[in-house]
């Protein structure tokens, strides 16, 4: 990440129901060339079409850049559409509203803080049925070197591979697209609030198929 902290507001991202919207062609390009936040409205990643698209956030990224980099500040649409935003909100409130949309949020932003943190570039995992990708390098340059599935240890049973079965595809379809599965298994805290991060703690298993054709 190469955009300078500072006071949060660099930037505006809408709140739009599981994502966060981003306006203009300018700003969707300056987020996005500076670590790969984002896609376009109408593109597979970069944001082409001049004057046509905004970018849109995970809510993991808008948190990321929003709490940690703070060049970003999320508003909510106004309801009667008379105004452009209607507040902007607070880091408790954005957690709330988040984690409303997706239960799993607390978990996957512990995940992709931590990754993403360390120099790992993130992507939405959404077409390989996992939670996320992760690029060593740009993803315009190499191919994701992970699937990532993200698991709560005290929900195993309402995961991603809450069975044998449900591991096996997950392994099938990363092997097939050459990528290890990458397995995040997260202890969240009692208050699972984010200010907390240090009270989380992640364990990483890398998961590939076991071929008998192969040489051991």
């Amino acid at each position: 990440v190469t955009m300078a902290t500072g006071s949060r507001g660099m930037y505006t991202g809408v709140l739009r129901g599981g994502l966060v919207e981003v306006r203009g062609q300018k700003n969707a390009l300056e987020i996005f060339e500076n670590g790969f936040f984002g896609k376009g409205t109408l593109s597979r990643s970069r944001p082409l079409n001049l004057g046509k698209e905004n970018l849109i956030l995970l809510h993991e990224e808008a948190y990321f850049l929003s709490f940690y980099v703070k060049c970003l500040s999320i508003c909510t649409p106004s309801e009667d559409g008379k105004k452009i935003l209607e507040k902007q909100l607070a880091k408790e409130e954005c957690f709330n509203v988040f984690s409303h949309f997706n239960p799993r949020f607390p978990e996957r932003y512990a995940t992709y803080h931590y990754y993403r943190s360390r120099g790992w570039i993130i992507r939405s995992g959404l077409k390989f049925g996992a939670d996320f990708l992760f690029y060593k390098d740009s993803p315009e340059k190499v191919h994701a070197s992970f699937c990532v599935v993200v698991e709560n240890l005290k929900e195993t049973k309402e995961g991603m591979i809450s069975t044998f079965a449900s591991l096996e595809r997950l392994c099938t379809i990363a092997g097939n697209a050459a990528k290890s599965l990458l397995v995040c298994m997260v202890s969240v805290p009692d208050d699972e609030k984010l200010q907390y991060l240090d009270a989380y703690s992640i364990l990483g298993v890398e998961l590939t198929r076991w071929f008998p054709r192969r040489p051991r």
